[in-house]
């Protein structure tokens, strides 16, 4: 014989009404133990030639999942071949590697069908007696599995009957209603109607799986022709009654035929828990950032748009949710430059750590986002000279109080160094958001909203993939952040923490922050293998090479803000850029130093202007800005009349208003400085209502400005 004969007993190819496979995939085979006994014993008295032959069409026993041979007979036939030859080197070397050591009793009970295979049983098989000498063996993960849907099918069976006795009483009570019989009623109630899991969709989600999973739980009534439809709150209420278990909601689709009512339960899905501990993800680029009613939440930043931002009101967390970020990319190596105008934002929790330097004034900042933006730039050369990649980290820039970046740098350009038109640093920021993934340098910002207005268009803004709002969101903040189409979500805003995080391409969920330490973050960072020196010593990257310099000079004018650049040099020691050490670090000397800032600064606000030629010369400009933002699709004209009716309104109505120093015809003139601190200081009714924008340039009033 070239193999022993097996009884296997299989069901038919019908479908297991259980599991969805063929019997013959999802049910044990049954093996006659017996049989196989016979058969060992058979070849065991044969010729040593016709026992080698078989135990070489034989291998060593392994019985896969659903799959039962006669492992006790192959192996004891084996094993009695290589005892009557004494030579078959191949059938002990396989039993000593693969079978456990049995006694000669052992293996007779086993051939005989007398007791189980205790190997079998120790490779985690389940053994159980079918009939006389048979013996079944299965996975035990199958076997649970298995009667786990057993289980299941009598629950569903013995719910369905008693669901059948509520469906009939349903059906009486809604005949009257509907006017017809109770056997005419059409009421379907799938027995799972009242089965709601943490996997089940939102009402806006879609898709087949959405689709189905609604399905399971919607209950239809089907409404005659005649329904009179003064009793839709009738029906609704029955049905709400009988069925139970919260809130229900009713939908009619009477415009087509046939007629018919769903009602399907709302689902609530579990909030996110009030508190969720930071821990340090394993993957570079997935950063852990919370946790939502049922998962745990990662920004990945190897997407399209890897850039992202936080957006939270004064005090709500922005600075502590930018750790985050901070932490976990220190933690894999990564480069850190944060811009902090706030100045104390790190001085508890990272700054002076190795790896992060910390910039506290515009110049530094602007020194800061030009280096960065030239070590992006000068990747692609320092790899096609050979420059080792490995010694080329990731490097992060992250802008706290983005607004606040954004105004102190107009105001330094304008009225410190006296230039004209934009500065260069915002077309440096749109380069980084979009040439930055690829030379490993992203960006993530901290500001109060995602509007137009302080990122200076909707493309630069999109550029950001991922955005948290944090705390209370009102309805204009949603919208520039995720859209109208998005449909706005009440998070528990008094929870610390509780925020709503949208990914582009994804949608918008409600999240608990993980929450970081000042502490934690320090003890951590001290941990990490320090930075390179260059960095920790506010160097320039070493793979900036004077070619990378050349060539971003020429696409964004950005040599002179460079380290030691005419811009941004000091006349004084200034400690505005922190490393490792804790300490200021001191920065080149020049004769174009920060006396020039000031005195130009001094020489312009002591000019003496109208109110329309100050806002011409773009010398208030806190109140365009605000312009712009309430009314984006204004022209310059348009924004320049609103921000005129502004001020004229304080001339009139607020004592603070600066006096006139001296008029020029009928016009009167003010000084800069005192329109520059009523500015920064205007009472909150000077807003840009009704009555502001409605005003002209016609009338004695406007003439004499």
């Amino acid at each position: 014989m070239s193999s022993f004969p097996h009884d296997i007993r299989q069901g038919s190819s019908t479908m297991d009404g259980v599991s969805g496979q063929p019997y013959e995939q999802s049910r044990p085979a049954f093996v006659n133990t017996n049989t196989g006994a016979h058969a060992a014993y058979e070849h065991a008295n044969t010729s040593p030639e016709s026992a080698n032959e078989v135990t070489a069409e034989l291998p060593p026993v392994t019985v896969p999942v659903r799959e039962h041979a006669n492992a006790g007979a192959a192996v004891s036939a084996n094993s009695t071949n290589g005892h009557a030859n004494g030579t078959n080197e191949h059938t002990n070397s396989g039993r000593e590697q693969h079978e456990q050591a049995l006694s000669r009793a052992e293996r007779l009970a086993v051939l005989f069908g007398l007791k189980a295979d205790p190997r079998l049983e120790a490779r985690g098989m389940v053994a159980h007696r079918v009939r006389g000498l048979t013996w079944c063996y299965e996975r035990r993960e199958q076997r649970e599995a298995r009667a786990a849907r057993v289980r299941r099918e009598h629950e569903l069976r013995m719910k369905a009957r008693a669901l059948a006795a509520r469906v009939e009483s349903m059906k009486t009570a809604l005949a009257p209603l509907l006017h017809v019989e109770p056997h005419e009623v059409d009421l379907r109630v799938p027995v799972t109607f009242d089965e709601i899991t943490d996997a089940d969709p939102d009402e806006d989600e879609t898709g087949d799986a959405a689709d189905r999973a609604r399905r399971a739980r919607t209950v239809t009534l089907a409404l005659p022709d005649h329904f009179n439809h003064g009793a839709k709150e009738q029906v609704s209420g029955l049905v709400h009654d009988r069925l139970g278990g919260g809130q229900w909601v009713s939908t009619w689709h009477m415009d087509h035929h046939p007629h018919y009512v769903e009602f399907r339960r709302k689902v609530a899905k579990p909030k996110p828990p009030t508190r969720v501990e930071w821990a340090l993800s394993d993957h570079m680029y997935k950063i852990y950032v919370g946790q939502t009613g049922t998962r745990p939440v990662y920004v990945e930043t190897e997407t399209e748009t890897p850039h992202w931002g936080v957006s939270a009101g004064t005090g709500g967390g922005k600075t502590t949710t930018l750790l985050l970020p901070a932490v976990h990319w220190r933690g894999h190596g990564g480069l850190l430059d944060i811009i902090d105008l706030k100045q104390e934002s790190y001085e508890s929790s990272i700054q002076g750590e190795s790896g992060y330097r910390v910039h506290t004034d515009v110049i530094a900042a602007v020194r800061a986002m030009a280096e960065f933006l030239v070590s992006s730039k000068a990747v692609t050369i320092a790899k096609e000279q050979g420059y080792p990649t490995e010694q080329i980290p990731p490097r992060v820039l992250i802008i706290d109080e983005f607004g606040s970046f954004v105004s102190a740098v107009e105001n330094w350009w304008k009225y410190g160094l006296g230039q004209k038109g934009k500065p260069p640093v915002f077309a440096w920021f749109h380069m980084i958001l979009m040439q930055g993934r690829t030379k490993n340098h992203r960006v993530v910002v901290g500001t109060h909203d995602f509007s137009s207005a302080t990122f200076g268009g909707t493309s630069v803004r999109d550029l950001i993939g991922t955005k948290i709002l944090v705390g209370h969101i009102s309805g204009p903040k949603w919208v520039t952040a995720f859209g109208y189409e998005q449909k706005k979500l009440n998070i528990a805003a008094q929870t610390p923490g509780r925020s709503a995080i949208g990914i582009a391409g994804v949608g918008v969920e409600e999240m608990q922050l993980a929450h970081i330490t000042d502490e934690e973050a320090r003890a951590v960072s001290s941990d990490f293998t320090p930075a390179p020196e260059w960095f920790d010593n506010n160097e320039m990257a070493p793979w900036i090479s004077e070619e990378a310099i050349e060539m971003a000079d020429r696409e964004a004018s950005v040599r002179p803000f460079l380290p030691g650049g005419e811009y941004v040099t000091y006349d004084d020691p200034d400690p505005t850029s922190y490393a490792s050490t804790g300490a200021p670090v001191q920065v080149e000397q020049a004769s174009t130093g920060l006396h020039v800032v000031r005195d130009a600064a001094a020489e312009q606000g002591a000019q003496l202007v109208g109110l329309r030629e100050s806002l011409d010369k773009g010398l208030l400009p806190q109140l365009l800005r605000e312009a712009q933002y309430r009314n984006p699709d204004d022209s310059r004209d348009e924004l320049t009349r609103k921000a005129l009716g502004v001020l004229r309104k304080g001339s009139k109505t607020d004592d603070a208003f600066p006096a006139p120093q001296r008029n020029r015809g009928s016009e009167k003139l003010y000084l800069v400085r005192e329109l520059w601190t009523w500015e920064e200081n205007r009472p909150t009714r000077m807003n840009f209502d009704d009555s502001d924008q409605s005003d002209t340039d016609s009338g004695p009033q406007a003439s004499g400005e």
